[in-house]
C-alpha cells in the first residue's frame, strides 16, 4: 500500500490501541504499518519529508495528536498511547457500521496524496495547520465524477468531493482570513477544474459549471448580475425570497470571483521589483491597523539592512516593533530563511517578526518557528493575496449589488 492518508493511520492506530492497555509510540507505528493494519511497502516506509523525517511517522504523529485532541485517547506517560473510554465506544461504533454494512467502507480503501495548508481559526484568530488532498488527488477525482449531460456547479463538485475524499467539517470549510468566509478546499476544486478545462480534459458549459467534454451542450453563460433579483415582492426575509439554487449561485460566483482575482494578484506582484513588493507588504500592514499612519513605516529592505526588509509598529503609540521580512519567489520557503530571519531579529533584540512569501512554506519551516522563544507569523501568496483583498490593498470595486424587500413600516397607515 502507498502512503495513506492521515484519518485512514488514525483508525489503524485506534483498532491497535483497542486492548485498553498503554503501548509506545514506536511499536505502534512498528505494528500498524505490517500486514494486519496498513500493510506499508517497503517504498512507502521510505518517503522522506524535505526535512528528512519519515513521513509516515510524521502522519502517525499527527494522527495520534488528532486522536488525543478528540480526547479519543491518553498519554498516561512520555511516548506511550492509550484507548479512552470514549475511543472505544467510537471504535465499537465504526465495528457496527462495518458490520451493517457488509465491511464495506467507501472511503477505507481510498489512499491518496496530501499537503498541509496553513489556516485560520475564526473563533480564536490562530492559526493551525490541515491537512488536505493534493491538487493531482483532486484533478483524478474530478475526472471520476458522474456529470450530468448539462454539467456540475463547481460547488456541487466540491461537496462531492468532500464526500469522496471524507473530509471533516473542518477540513470542508477551512478558511485562510476571519475576515472571509471562503473555502480553501472549494476554491482548489474550482483551480483544478479550470486547469482540467485547460488541458481539454473537462469543458465548460457556462460559468462556473464543468462537463465531460462528450456531454457538453450548448448553454448561454450565467451572469452574476442576473442571479440577484433586486426588489423582492414581499414581506417576508429576503433569505427566503432567494432559491437555493440562486443562493448557491450567488454564493459560487463570487467565490469563483474571489479566487480568479487572488490568482491575478499573485501574478501582478511577481511582475514587480523585489522593492515594489516591499513597500506593497508595508502598506498592507498600515491598512491591517498596525503601526498607525503610512509615514510612520519604513521599508529598509533595499538597504540591506541585516535581512529586514521592513519596520512597523505593533500598535499607534509604538509601544513595540515588528520587524519584517518579504520574499517575491517562486520556490518554496524552507528553514533556513527563517532561521536567517531569527538571527536578524536577535541582532535587532527584538522579539517579533512577520515573514511573507508570494510562494509557500515548506513543513520544516512552519515546524522551525514553533521551536524558537520568538513570535513568528508566517503568511503565505494564497493568505497575503486574500488579505490584500479583504483590506482593499492594491484591489478597487467594480460593482456592488444590493437585495432589497419591501419596507413594511413606510407603508403601515396609521391605526394598523
Amino acid at each position: 500500500m502507498s502512503m495513506p492518508y492521515i484519518n485512514i493511520v488514525g483508525q489503524a492506530i485506534l483498532q491497535f490501541l483497542v486492548d485498553g492497555r498503554p503501548h509506545h509510540r514506536r511499536d505502534i507505528f512498528d505494528a500498524i504499518a505490517g500486514p494486519d493494519y496498513l500493510n506499508l511497502s517497503a517504498e512507502a516506509l521510505a518517503e522522506r519529508l524535505p526535512s528528512g523525517k519519515s513521513r509516515f511517522e510524521h502522519r502517525g504523529n499527527v494522527a495520534l495528536s488528532n486522536l488525543r485532541r478528540a480526547e479519543l485517547i491518553e498519554f498516561p506517560r512520555p511516548s506511550y498511547s492509550k484507548i479512552t473510554e470514549s475511543g472505544l465506544e467510537r471504535f465499537r461504533e465504526s465495528s457496527r457500521e462495518s458490520a451493517s454494512e457488509g465491511n464495506s467502507d467507501a472511503s477505507g480503501d481510498r489512499i491518496f496524496a496530501t499537503v498541509t495548508r496553513t489556516a485560520l481559526d475564526p473563533e480564536t484568530d490562530q492559526e493551525y495547520e490541515i491537512e488536505l488532498p493534493s491538487r493531482e488527488a483532486v484533478q483524478a477525482a474530478l475526472l471520476e465524477l458522474p456529470y450530468p449531460e448539462s454539467g456540475m456547479s463547481s460547488m456541487d463538485a466540491a461537496n462531492q468531493l468532500a464526500e469522496y475524499f471524507s473530509l471533516t467539517d473542518r477540513q470542508r470549510n477551512v478558511v485562510v482570513s476571519v475576515r472571509t468566509r471562503y473555502s480553501v478546499f472549494a476554491k482548489m476544486v474550482n483551480d483544478e477544474a479550470n486547469n482540467l478545462v485547460k488541458s481539454g480534459q473537462l469543458v465548460k458549459p457556462r460559468r462556473g459549471w464543468f462537463a465531460k467534454p462528450e456531454q457538453t451542450r450548448e448553454d448561454s453563460e450565467s451572469d452574476l448580475a442576473a442571479l440577484i433579483t433586486a426588489v423582492a415582492v414581499s414581506d417576508t426575509p429576503v433569505e427566503d425570497n432567494l432559491s437555493p439554487t440562486a443562493e448557491e449561485s450567488i454564493e459560487e460566483n463570487y467565490q469563483q470571483i474571489q479566487g480568479a482575482l487572488a490568482a491575478d494578484l499573485l501574478e501582478k506582484i511577481k511582475s514587480k521589483s523585489p522593492a515594489f513588493f516591499e513597500e506593497l507588504v508595508i502598506d498592507l500592514l498600515v491598512a491591517m491597523g498596525y503601526g498607525g499612519s503610512r509615514e510612520d513605516a519604513e521599508a529598509v529592505g533595499r538597504s540591506g539592512d541585516g535581512g529586514i526588509d521592513g519596520i512597523i509598529n505593533e500598535d499607534l503609540l509604538g509601544l513595540d516593533v515588528i520587524y519584517v521580512q518579504a520574499k517575491r519567489w517562486e520556490n518554496n520557503v524552507g528553514e533556513p530563511p527563517i532561521r536567517d530571519f531569527v538571527g536578524a531579529l536577535a541582532g535587532k533584540g527584538a522579539r517579533k517578526g512577520i515573514f511573507i512569501t508570494t510562494s509557500d512554506f515548506i513543513n520544516n519551516a512552519r515546524n522551525y518557528v514553533k521551536t524558537v522563544d520568538y513570535k513568528i507569523v508566517l503568511i503565505d501568496g494564497h493568505q497575503l493575496a486574500q488579505f490584500m483583498i479583504d483590506y482593499n490593498v492594491g484591489v478597487s470595486v467594480t460593482k456592488s449589488y444590493e437585495i432589497k424587500r419591501v419596507d413594511s413600516d413606510y407603508f403601515a397607515e396609521e391605526g394598523e
